[in-house]
């Protein structure tokens, strides 16, 4: 009994039953206006970003892609022996000039 009675002196020094419930009214008033400008402070928040951060364009914006992937070029002469066509393409100076299709 003495656990009760304990009890009965916390509510009566928070102001009795009546005193919790309005408390619990204004505890619910401040978390409503902070829910409604919460999207507000994450919007501000993203604007000024981290330090030396650029602030997002649009097209920086869309959804992410991971980046392609590079292919490796396999050396001249390796691989499957050599093949007619497959080895590097000669410098455009020494290539022949293109013939012209008639009109």
């Amino acid at each position: 009994m003495n656990g009760l009675g304990e009890l009965k002196g916390v509510v009566d020094r928070m102001g009795g039953i009546d005193g919790i419930i309005g408390t619990m009214g204004k505890v619910q008033k401040v978390v409503a206006g902070v829910q409604q400008m919460a999207p507000m402070v994450k919007l501000l928040m993203g604007s000024f970003g981290k330090k030396g951060a650029v602030a997002q364009t649009a097209e920086e914006d869309t959804e992410w892609r991971p980046p392609r992937r590079r292919r490796r070029r396999r050396p001249a002469g390796a691989g499957n022996g050599a093949r007619p066509g497959s080895g590097r393409r000669r410098p455009a100076s020494s290539a022949r000039p293109r013939k012209r299709r008639p009109r």
